[in-house]
């Protein structure tokens, strides 16, 4: 288990239309590290302005972020931004810009953006049980396990509404962090699957070339979230990488 010191400085952001419980595995290990749920999300109220709300809700004391997929975008903005209250960041599955652009080929069609708008304006269960399995594709779960996740990781009593997903799938339009990648020096370390649908593993790799300090980890057979699905092998990475940060920064 990670010292209670590291953990008492880490911040955990879940990604698009999701909520704090999908770090349920996470949760038991590390009790004492802040969960946040985004705007709109879990019993968080809505907000237009989703940096805002983090830097009302963070830490003014320097934290670790931990982002997965969105989640990772906004550490990412939030570090740029805010750079003397970050003193790590750990992103997983996540992407310096979410969909692709005539100048970047590491991302998902814009016509995906379209479907998901369209989905969720008709059937936003379906649409949201789709990306479910889309985020698991490659892990080559037998359905039990597959049902064992998502019962676990999946917050049914408080689910976002249409507004607050479409606020998200906007975040994910048009977020452009590519510029930003160079100005963010602290110590990153990434992890992707890399049979991720969702967000291509080109997205990390080309990330770790641009970041100043980046370790990228690869998760074979693997899709959007290798710290519900290879949770093991997560914590014993994410452990080394926060008990080398420790040592040679003050937190």
């Amino acid at each position: 288990m990670i010292p209670s010191s590291w953990a008492k400085q880490s911040v955990w952001i879940h990604g698009w239309g999701q909520s704090e419980r999908v770090w349920y595995q996470q949760r038991a290990l590390y009790p004492e590290a802040t969960w946040v749920n985004l705007p709109g999300h879990g019993t968080t109220p809505c907000c237009e302005d989703w940096l805002a709300y983090l830097d009302q809700s963070l830490p003014h004391t320097p934290s670790i972020l931990v982002g997965w997929s969105l989640g990772g975008m906004l550490a990412m903005a939030f570090a740029h931004r805010y750079p003397h209250r970050v003193a790590g960041l750990v992103l997983i599955g996540s992407t310096a810009k979410f969909f692709q652009h005539p100048d970047w080929h590491f991302g998902a069609p814009l016509s995906v953006y379209r479907a998901f708008e369209s989905g969720l304006a008709s059937a936003p269960e379906k649409t949201l049980n789709y990306f479910l399995k889309l985020m698991f594709h490659g892990d080559g779960l037998a359905r039990k396990d597959f049902n064992l996740l998502v019962h676990g990781a999946i917050d049914r009593h408080h689910p976002p509404s249409h507004a607050t997903l479409m606020q998200g799938l906007d975040l994910l339009r048009d977020l452009d962090l590519r510029q930003p990648l160079a100005k963010i020096t602290q110590p990153c370390l990434l992890m992707h699957g890399v049979d991720d649908a969702v967000v291509p593993l080109a997205a990390s790799e080309y990330m770790a070339q641009q970041l100043a300090d980046a370790t990228l980890h690869r998760f074979e057979a693997c899709g959007h979230a290798p710290f519900l699905t290879q949770p093991q092998r997560f914590e014993v990475l994410l452990e080394g990488w926060c008990q080398n940060l420790i040592q040679n920064i003050s937190i």
